[in-house]
């Protein structure tokens, strides 16, 4: 289990620019999204490893949330017809034998049928891995650098299969 708490600092919608034009909103410590039809918004991906058939639950425990008005220039188009969740959990990938999940964290969403910038001012998550914790040491050691969880994603690597060789 784990529970992460987030106070975002205010966003800056910054004018719009780049071609196509569109408008940008930055925050400190996020990344940026580009996704058609939305304006370039924050983005924080976190990485779990998880065990062999384990999964990953994310529950939102309290959201407090700030909402201005605001005209901003999307990427595409058209403007989407919804917001972007605040939350969004990733497809499971395998790299070097551990089956790592993620979830997307979107603490500003813009809604371009009200033109309002919604602002998540504090997110706190509920997040649980699920399964059977036995399984190989990873052998790769690198894939464990951008995990929340490396020193359980460590022994979470899928066993090897057996090599078959022909006898003649």
């Amino acid at each position: 289990h784990w529970r992460v708490d987030g106070l975002n600092i205010e966003p800056r919608v910054l004018p719009p620019s780049g071609d196509p034009l569109r408008s940008r909103v930055l925050m400190p410590g996020y990344a940026d999204r580009l996704e058609v039809g939305h304006p370039v918004l924050p983005v924080r991906v976190l990485h779990f490893g998880l065990p062999p058939e384990g999964t990953l639950n994310v529950r939102i425990v309290s959201v407090t949330e700030e909402t201005f008005t605001a005209e901003l220039l999307p990427y595409g188009d058209a403007p989407a017809d919804s917001m972007l969740p605040v939350i969004e959990i990733l497809p499971v990938v395998i790299r070097d034998g551990l089956r790592i999940g993620g979830i997307r964290l979107h603490p500003v969403r813009y809604d371009a049928t009200r033109t309002e910038l919604h602002w998540a001012r504090t997110l706190m998550l509920e997040i649980e891995i699920r399964g059977d914790p036995s399984g190989a040491s990873v052998r790769e050691t690198a894939v464990l650098a951008d995990l929340v969880n490396p020193s359980d994603a460590g022994g979470w690597g899928s066993v090897p299969a057996l090599s078959r060789k022909s006898v003649t």
